[in-house]
């Protein structure tokens, strides 16, 4: 995989034929995207800092070596998706391994921004080095976009961002306003060198882009406040497999009402806002599980209510468990671009108490698949938690319907919907410069 690959013809360039490039710094989201377009014929090329190669996947001495050295090394065996051919992938292991060395050292100094600019230009500049000229589209993520990009709008090829992640400045100042209200939950986020680097680096990105992708009406929201042009910005909902073949069969239960929570950051995912609904709420009418969370601060535990279990991190496929156990899903984040916890506790049959900041507005129908409430609302979260209780048929109800609307986002209508939007923009950037 290290040198130029042979591609197809510029003159694909001229036809309908998409031809992608896929620039990827990390395995976000399980390389959902490459694998979609890989699977349509439409990927030319992906490349990224570190992929598994299938001869290495398969060799047991490989995997024993890598074992032995430790876990951060076990980890190379999950970047790979079989859906992607080692033939159209190009990566580079050196960069990989200096930017892990890199971002360990930025978070002991206390600005892992820095290394994230440094990390996203280094990659851009080795991505330039091995784009193909047959390439009509190029696909970049936030962060690791600009110099790309601008190689790329040098050779009149289409600029796709997809911004999945927040903006870093509005994700700061929703922490920041969650922290005034809860300043024992955490400390403030400050403002850093990186930090601003890191959101001139999404703002020239969102000038390069031809064409923005986001998961999230909110997240096309921040966006417009951080000075983004709506007119580059599409809604593409991101693609989630239910795992359950029918619909799991509940039953109304005796006893109290079973609230599950689920995240590994407290504060900025609303954690007290749950906790002071349950202060409000009869003790024996209620119980929950807080999973995700290993650790509170003193001044927290100290005033933490007994019907509130703190169960900390769990593995993926311990997840079911929990799910399987709860009566009701609470996720009210105060900043999540998207939200996949919503649909996987959707697809195991429960209704969503939810807030606008996520995907819940464009996912959840309020009162027919659960509810959506203001953020940092204790008083709204604990009236729905009553209803629930109080309701129990009705709260079986919305849980089918949860589960019906969680298997509306395939991998199908997803991989449909970003094909459809590429040919769109390739026709509309076509039809154009004639």
């Amino acid at each position: 995989m290290n040198g130029p690959k042979e591609h197809p013809s510029s003159e694909d360039r001229t036809t309908n034929k998409l031809q992608v490039t896929v620039a990827q710094l990390g395995s976000r989201r399980h390389y959902l995207v490459p694998r979609v377009l890989a699977q349509q014929g439409a990927l030319l090329q992906f490349v990224t800092d570190l992929w598994c190669p299938e001869l290495l996947a398969r060799s047991r001495v490989a995997q024993t070596v890598l074992r032995n050295l430790g876990t951060r090394f076990e980890a190379v065996f999950s970047r790979r998706d079989d859906d992607v051919p080692d033939k159209l992938v190009h990566h580079f292991p050196v960069f990989a391994w200096q930017y892990l060395k890199r971002k360990a050292r930025a978070r002991q100094q206390g600005d892992v921004y820095q290394a994230y600019c440094w990390g996203g230009k280094r990659f851009c500049e080795l991505a330039s080095r091995v784009l193909p000229a047959s390439t009509n589209a190029v696909y970049a993520f936030t962060s690791a976009a600009q110099e790309l990009f601008e190689a790329a709008r040098a050779r009149k090829m289409l600029c796709v961002l997809d911004h999945a992640s927040g903006f870093v400045t509005i994700e700061q100042e929703l922490y920041n306003e969650q922290w005034r209200r809860y300043p024992d939950w955490g400390n403030p986020r400050e403002t850093t060198e990186g930090l601003l680097a890191y959101a001139d680096r999404q703002r020239r990105e969102l000038e390069l882009a031809d064409l923005v992708l986001v998961p999230s009406t909110f997240a096309k929201e921040c966006l417009v406040r951080a000075g983004a042009d709506p007119a580059k910005l599409a809604v593409l909902p991101l693609a989630f497999g239910t795992k359950n073949g029918t619909s799991p069969v509940r039953e109304r239960r005796d006893g109290p009402l079973r609230v599950l929570f689920a995240a590994r950051q407290a504060l900025l995912k609303g954690l007290p806002d749950l906790v002071e609904a349950f202060k409000l709420l009869p003790k024996s009418h209620f119980i929950g599980r807080v999973v995700g969370i290993n650790r509170l601060p003193k001044a927290v535990q100290s005033q933490w209510p007994c019907n509130l279990e703190l169960v900390g991190e769990v593995n993926r496929k311990d997840m079911a468990q929990h799910y399987h156990w709860a009566d009701v899903f609470v996720f009210p984040t105060v900043c999540d671009t998207f939200g996949f916890v919503i649909l996987e506790a959707m697809s195991f049959g429960l209704p969503v108490i939810s807030t606008p900041n996520c995907a819940a507005s464009d996912i959840i129908r309020d009162k027919q698949d659960g509810f959506i409430v203001p953020v940092r609302s204790p008083d709204a979260i604990a009236d729905k938690l009553t209803w629930f209780r109080e309701s129990a048929q009705n709260c079986l109800e919305m849980g089918r319907n949860a589960y019906e609307r969680a298997k509306e986002y395939t991998l199908d209508r997803y991989r449909e919907r970003l094909i459809a939007l590429l040919r769109e923009e390739i026709a509309r950037r076509d039809h154009s410069t004639r």
